[in-house]
């Protein structure tokens, strides 16, 4: 049967208690379709606990109305859980969607979908798929463990918790030092020359600038930042491989540097997909340099004047940021 193959989606038996413990996983699960959802949650806590030995204060459960809500709420929580220091092995956005009468499940599930995707590729915590999309309630009964008939049920909140762990375990192991391809040639390397500490990794090469594309975006100073990764992700899903990061500073402000007029105008309409994406950024139609804002290289494509874009600066009070103070900040 179709239910019994779920039972080995992972081939992951055991987990070393030691590692377990340092696990912590994050459940956002769904009020609707309760005694569904509570079932396929049960399975998920009792595999981490029971199987791999995870402690149950390392699970952290949180509740939401619907399956709409799962995506943004998991993105929320893992942000907050990574901005104090508590990051989360992996997460699993736990709902159950039955089709009705209407179109509502069709969008629904479509829609839920894309989102946690979007939400697993932009965090850096993956995300485990516990959504079941059923036709009928004996299906989505059958999916949760909960015997129909003679059919064999299988919890598929059992598989998620070892995808999961695996998940988990991967991440930690690619992000090893001792994991990198280049660090181990590194370290091979300065073993064979008697042990002498390689010389460090040049600096990443500077992005090429070009002053008369280059766009000030001013970034919020709310308690969730807007991280580069976010950015580079909303550019790269909105085709702008043209579109660079300059300049970046945590809370303050982001220089993006664009190839071609063409590719500048793009990014000004990128603020709108932005705002969508939860990444609140204030474009400014120059570079915060009150030198190159007065001189032949502030005629950029996308301000009437020089005058309207000199007023655009001092509005955001982008101006404060001369291109001095710029190079020097920290952590550019």
């Amino acid at each position: 049967m179709v239910l019994d193959k779920a039972s080995s989606v992972t081939h992951l038996e055991t987990v070393d208690p030691a590692i377990a413990s340092t696990l912590r996983f994050l459940v956002v699960r769904t009020r609707w379709n309760s005694d569904l959802v509570d079932a396929l949650v049960d399975g998920v806590v009792l595999t981490l606990t029971a199987k791999f030995q995870v402690p149950a204060a390392n699970i952290d459960v949180q509740t939401v109305a619907g399956s709409f809500e799962l995506p943004r709420a998991t993105k929320t929580l893992l942000r907050s859980a990574r901005d104090h220091g508590k990051p989360y092995a992996a997460a699993i956005p736990i709902g159950v969607l039955i089709k009705g009468s209407t179109m509502h499940f069709e969008y629904i599930a479509e829609s839920v979908t894309h989102a946690i995707m979007d939400v697993n590729l932009s965090q850096e915590t993956p995300l485990i798929f516990g959504v079941l999309t059923c036709l009928t309630d004996d299906q989505a009964k059958l999916r949760a463990g909960i015997a129909v008939g003679d059919e064999h049920p299988h919890n598929h909140g059992i598989d998620w918790a070892s995808a999961a762990v695996e998940m988990a375990l991967l991440e930690r192991a690619a992000s090893s030092p001792s994991s990198s391809p280049s660090r181990r040639a590194a370290t091979a390397a300065a073993r064979h020359d008697g042990g002498e500490r390689s010389k460090p990794k040049p600096k990443a090469k500077r992005v090429e600038r070009h002053p008369d594309l280059e766009l000030f975006g001013r970034l919020p100073t709310h308690p969730t930042p807007v991280h580069r990764q976010d950015i580079e992700n909303a550019l790269m899903t909105a085709g702008l491989s043209n579109v660079h990061i300059a300049k970046f500073h945590p809370k303050k402000y982001v220089i993006f540097s664009a190839e071609s007029p063409e590719d500048a105008a793009a990014l000004v309409g990128l603020e709108l997909y932005l705002e969508t994406m939860e990444l609140t950024i204030t474009l400014v139609k120059a570079v915060p340099s009150t030198d190159r804002v007065g001189s032949s290289h502030a005629s950029t494509p996308l301000t009437t004047t020089t005058a309207t874009a000199a007023a655009a600066v001092r509005a955001t009070g982008a101006a404060d940021y001369d291109e001095e103070e710029i190079d020097s900040e920290e952590g550019l």
